[in-house]
């Protein structure tokens, strides 16, 4: 959040959390438990304070608010990964650059997307150039032949030309791949150097 004192930044969750508009999973059940950071998710009540903002989308907010005291930890994992990549987006900008950062929920309604369980999309812009981005990240608990053909439905899809008919001939995104290991990236997509030539494809190894 940019703020200089950490403990600032407790008060406000604790006061959030003691108003019953965030909730924690956070247990201390075990050993390992107590080490994890405390993960919080949005509770019914905060319904007040979102309806005010602009890009508050109250149907989807009302179609998932229930479950998110349910949530698994592969879920958690996943988007809490997202929110990781969106501080790295933050971290490694131009020092005129503006980062915008679209994530799955943000994008509802934006039908010429590809359906390729788009984790986000980036767009890096200066008053020189856009730099655009469509987010995949490849998770361990996936089979390798799903990421496969998750590979060929970009390149379809960079060849169809439905982004280009929908962003007035905006540049094709650069497509992240953000892969687990290297051994995902080698059984995801092994003839990398043919794709590179068909559309622009970045793999990143966490």
């Amino acid at each position: 959040m940019g703020h200089k004192l950490p403990t600032k930044i407790q008060e406000w969750l604790k006061d959030l959390k003691d108003k019953g508009y965030i909730g924690t999973n956070y247990k201390r059940e075990t050993f390992e438990q107590g080490n994890r950071p405390a993960v919080y998710f949005l509770k019914p009540k905060s319904r007040e304070i979102l309806k005010d903002y602009e890009d508050f989308d109250i149907d989807v907010f009302n179609k998932r608010i229930y479950k998110e005291h349910k949530r698994g930890e592969k879920f958690i994992s996943h988007k809490l990964f997202v929110a990781g990549m969106y501080l790295f987006f933050i971290e490694q900008k131009e020092k005129d650059e503006d980062i915008q950062f679209f994530t799955q929920t943000d994008l509802i309604g934006y039908e010429y997307f590809p359906k390729t369980e788009l984790c986000a999309y980036i767009a890096a812009k200066t008053k020189r150039k856009t730099r655009r981005y469509l987010l995949n990240i490849f998770d361990p608990y996936t089979p390798a032949w799903v990421y496969r053909k998750r590979v060929k439905q970009y390149i379809k899809y960079s060849q169809n030309g439905e982004w280009e008919e929908n962003t007035d001939n905006a540049a094709f995104p650069l497509i992240l791949f953000v892969c687990h290991s290297e051994n995902m990236q080698t059984h995801t997509y092994p003839e990398f150097p043919i794709f590179t030539r068909l559309v622009a494809i970045e793999a990143i190894f966490m």
